[in-house]
């Protein structure tokens, strides 16, 4: 197992509810919801460990600490939780990149705690979790069409905050927000999974940077120069 496997694996792992507790009249509510949350992050954690063909329900029991019989009260069959788990990832991971740079104020700051967000985000165990059922979807066509249908509705959600996120890039067209944004996430994806040799964290910084001054120059076509990096004079 690789190491990023490992993480997703301790991260979605943890048991969450005593084993053998039956669903009732209270798991209504913030019970329930937490009680569904760890059913689909244990499921995520089974993806990663197990593989799509080796995810079930007696492996996602396990790992959540709970019966099967509670899971079903949730996710009645195995293809409903498989289907809510990949909506799950897809909508965990943009919710957790927004809400880390909306503190950031001004265009060049929220620029700047986009292009870190990202670049901590490729390397957080849910994204590690979307890698490992990507690579299965090549030679699994229902998990592909799984996977096509949920990206694409994440794709124009996810896309829709970045123009509330990014106003002064979104008022140029939809178009050159949506190409900016798919090179930078191209550009993050292979730097994630590319093997350095010496010096990799320096190097990796070096890429970075010069993303950053290719975004820049980009959006400097269309007349933005809020991006710029403020200098010493102000």
């Amino acid at each position: 197992m690789s190491d990023p496997v490992r993480r997703t694996a301790r991260a979605y792992g943890r048991p969450v509810a005593a084993r053998g507790a039956s669903p009732g009249e209270g798991d209504s509510g913030e019970k329930g919801d937490a009680a569904r949350r760890a059913i689909l992050d244990a499921t995520l954690g089974s993806f990663s460990e197990f593989g799509w063909s080796g995810t079930n329900m007696s492996v996602i029991a396990r790992r959540s600490g709970m019966t099967r019989g509670r899971i079903q009260y949730y996710f009645p069959t195995l293809d409903e939780l498989l289907r809510a788990a990949i909506e799950h990832l897809l909508q965990e991971w943009r919710k957790r990149y927004f809400a880390s740079i909306t503190e950031a104020v001004g265009g060049s700051a929220r620029f700047d705690a986009g292009i870190a967000a990202l670049w901590d985000h490729v390397q957080d165990p849910l994204h590690h979790a979307k890698q490992e059922l990507e690579a299965t979807a090549r030679t699994n066509p229902e998990l592909a069409a799984l996977l096509e249908l949920a990206s694409s509705e994440n794709d124009e959600a996810s896309f829709q905050s970045a123009k509330s996120a990014y106003p002064e890039l979104g008022r140029h067209g939809d178009d050159a927000l949506r190409r900016a944004r798919d090179f930078t996430m191209v550009f993050m994806e292979g730097l994630s999974i590319h093997r350095f040799g010496a010096n990799a964290d320096a190097r990796r910084e070096t890429l970075i940077g010069m993303l950053r001054e290719f975004l820049v120059a980009y959006w400097g076509g269309y007349g933005v120069a809020s991006l710029e990096a403020p200098t010493d004079d102000g």
